[in-house]
């Protein structure tokens, strides 16, 4: 995954942030310390996005 020129990104399941690819950092400007540990849904997506992608994100892990 560190090779790769697209952009992964593991969450827990408290939906923080536990793993970025270097493509990531190259391409978004964000450190390491600004991502890893924070809450994706809250702190690295637009606000309009927010809650409908966090909405479905508990609804299909609720699925699994």
């Amino acid at each position: 995954m560190d090779n790769v020129q697209s952009i992964v990104v593991a969450l827990d399941r408290s939906q923080n942030v536990n793993y970025v690819n270097p493509f990531f950092f190259r391409v978004t400007g964000y450190t390491h310390q600004e991502v890893l540990g924070k809450n994706w849904f809250d702190n690295l997506l637009p606000c309009y996005s927010q809650q409908l992608i966090k909405t479905i994100n508990i609804t299909c892990h609720q699925l699994s």
